[in-house]
């Protein structure tokens, strides 16, 4: 599937950039799981109590879950990401067994059904307003790099390859904004300042009072906020480097 054979409708102004990255993000998750094993489903994933088969049914089903919120977005009627936690839960549990070629073509035809939703959202309709399951709000413009962020990060729970340096740098600015709102007065957050090396972006993090400095390129601080890397490839003074809290 091809980024171009994705994108099926002319989109709103102003997606049409996380709408390609995003179709490319899905090109490169499929590419990885055109390269597993036929055991691949069975096997750990970096995710304490998760399998691959587990990573590769929570990516599959929060495409169906997305198509819901873009639902909410076009037509302003409430329709909820999942039917409760445990739903969500259990669909992923049910999930995680399936072969490697079920899991690859609910990936693929998930994707492109919800591409399609994305691309023919109108562009009235990209500032309404819909919830995450865990009550976070987002607007109808935000669907499709929420979607970018849950492909890219949890291509990385694969262990197959793709690490936080591939992550694109647009998703990384994107979601930056947002982890730095969430995590600056977040409880069990340390005391930090950070520095992206690369991106010349800085935030104070957590509670008042003396403050560690973190320095590294943007992609390796998002990688360490989000529990994805223990931060060895970021500086730190004074040192060792601090545990945040549970992303998100």
């Amino acid at each position: 599937m091809t980024p171009e054979a994705m994108m099926t409708q002319t989109p709103a102004p102003g997606t049409a950039e996380p709408l390609s990255l995003l179709a490319t993000s899905t090109e490169r998750l499929l590419a990885t799981v055109d390269g597993l094993s036929q055991d691949a489903v069975t096997e750990r994933s970096t995710l304490p109590g998760w399998t691959r088969g587990h990573v590769l049914a929570h990516i599959a089903y929060n495409a169906d879950g997305l198509r819901n919120l873009v639902a909410w977005a076009r037509t302003g009627e409430k329709t909820p990401m999942y039917a409760s936690p445990e739903s969500r839960n259990a669909d992923i549990e049910a999930g995680a067994p399936r072969p490697l070629a079920a899991h690859r073509e609910h990936l693929a035809r998930g994707a492109e059904a919800l591409a399609a939703d994305l691309a023919a959202l109108p562009a009235g309709r990209l500032d309404a307003e819909v919830f995450l399951l865990n009550g976070k709000k987002l607007l109808g413009r935000d669907l499709a790099w929420q979607r970018m962020a849950e492909v890219e990060i949890h291509h990385v729970d694969l262990d197959a390859g793709h690490t936080p340096e591939d992550w694109p740098p647009a998703l990384v600015s994107w979601i930056m904004d947002r982890t730095v709102v969430g995590f600056r007065n977040r409880d069990g957050m340390p005391a930090v300042e950070i520095t992206a090396t690369d991106t010349g972006r800085t935030a104070r993090l957590g509670p008042d009072g003396d403050a560690q400095v973190v320095t590294g390129p943007e992609h390796a601080l998002f990688a360490w906020l989000c529990g994805r890397s223990p931060g060895h490839d970021l500086s730190v003074k004074p040192g060792p480097i601090p545990a945040p809290p549970t992303w998100p």
